[in-house]
């Protein structure tokens, strides 16, 4: 009898084993970090979702801290790749070369940088379709132009009943590409003003453009793109706000009523940010032998939404492992080949095609897909297309995923099924 409750043991074993190997997936475990600016953070939560899923069956975890901390992160080894708006600084290219630390640049996400306000009427009603030239822009947020009854706004809305009420210019608390982008925009569009504001004595900076917005009386910042379009979407606290955000954060702001400023461009016309008219201004980019692009805020297409930017993503090209450099592969080359269908969809436009040919040939020769025994598959295969439609959680901030990791199946199964078979044989010998 002892024998054949030892038998049952056994065979209770291997059949638990066995059920849990087919039941139950084994504990996850992430294969590359990233981490840098979240202008395109809905974009490349759409890409998390994507390569998660089989085939490629590869895990991404980005946090999108802004783009300063993204590069400072990859100075330290905090991640394995960045995203940012704009290149190393002299001091971080200082550094990078002391820790004799190698990378590349390569262009992998485009967007248009808008101006998303809210504002009331007396009875309590949305003011829609404001229209606004980059120097008057450039005085909002500087202080110059603190009503939305000033003069200047008034000439460029005719038409629009604009009540007395005080601006409330909205930008980022942390350093990021989107106030790079800004801050260079309003230096472009009113050079004196600009000028004037960074050298006043308060300030005492230099005129050129910033990560970090310079602060001044009235202007309020915010922790995030997210948090930006939030409270310029929501119905308390609102009122007389403007901000800058990445069109597809703009979007989000749509819902609770607040709009989009429509700019004017070098040939004298208004135009709203869509995929449509900043690729245009895309298209018309200059590209460096680093792979950087410059941004002509004066094309001269009516048509063409002037305020373009670009997100690169920091290659490593030293210090990593087959299996992190085959799962970087695969996200960067998904990112640019089918990942760039999902950017209309959240209101960016996809990277000229001249750009990701570049962009493709810069991760090929920086991370060669090759191929790597792991316990996940890594594979250069496409998925089907995916649309931002699709995603329920398309910024990665909250969106952290996982792919199947821990000791290999077929040991598990094997394990299983041979307790399972002895116990069954030594149960017939005990039997007989």
């Amino acid at each position: 009898m002892k024998n054949i409750r030892n038998v049952r043991i056994l065979l209770g074993i291997g059949a638990l084993l066995t059920v849990l190997v087919t039941a139950t997936p084994a504990a996850a475990a992430s294969a590359v970090k990233g981490a840098g600016a979240d202008s395109p953070d809905p974009l490349i939560g759409a890409w998390q979702t994507a390569v998660a899923a089989p085939p490629l069956s590869t895990s991404v975890d980005y946090s999108a801290d802004g783009s300063a901390a993204g590069r400072d992160q990859f100075i330290t080894n905090g991640v394995d790749f960045a995203v940012t708006g704009i290149p190393f600084t002299t001091e971080e290219l200082a550094k990078l070369t002391a820790a004799k630390k190698t990378f590349v640049y390569a262009p992998v996400a485009g967007g248009s940088l808008a101006f998303v306000y809210h504002l009331f009427t007396p009875q309590g009603q949305s003011i829609k379709g404001l229209q606004l030239s980059g120097p008057t822009l450039a005085k909002i947020f500087t202080g110059t132009v603190t009503n939305w009854n000033d003069a200047e706004i008034i000439a460029e809305n005719p038409g629009v009943t604009l009540p007395p009420k005080k601006i409330i210019p909205t930008v980022r608390g942390q350093a990021d590409g989107a106030t790079y982008v800004a801050t260079s925009f309003f230096r472009y569009s009113a050079p004196a003003v600009w000028k004037t504001f960074m050298e006043d004595p308060q300030r005492g900076f230099v005129d050129e453009p910033r990560e970090l917005f310079p602060f001044f009386a009235g202007v309020d910042s915010r922790t995030s793109s997210f948090a930006i379009a939030d409270v310029i979407a929501s119905t308390e606290g609102s009122d007389g706000r403007i901000g800058y955000v990445d069109n597809a954060w703009a979007k989000k702001a749509l819902a609770g009523g607040a709009d989009i400023i429509k700019v004017k461009n070098a040939a004298g016309s208004y135009v709203a940010p869509t995929p449509v008219s900043t690729a245009k201004t895309l298209a018309a980019a200059t590209i460096d032998n680093k792979n950087l692009l410059t941004i002509n805020f004066g094309i001269a297409d009516p048509t063409a939404y002037p305020i373009a930017m670009i997100n690169y993503m920091v290659i490593p090209t030293s210090g990593l492992s087959a299996e992190t450099g085959a799962a970087m592969g695969t996200f960067a080359r998904y990112g640019l080949q089918k990942g760039q269908d999902a950017a209309a969809g959240i209101g960016d436009p996809a990277l000229p095609s001249a750009v990701v040919t570049r962009s493709l040939s810069v991760v090929e020769n920086a991370l060669p897909a090759t191929p790597v025994t792991t316990t996940t598959t890594t594979t250069t295969t496409l998925p089907t297309d995916v649309s931002a439609n699709d995603v329920t959680n398309p910024g990665s901030s909250d969106n952290t995923l996982a792919f199947t990791g821990g000791p290999d199946v077929g040991v598990w199964l094997g394990s299983g099924g041979a307790l399972f078979g002895i116990g069954f044989w030594l149960r017939r010998r005990v039997t007989r």
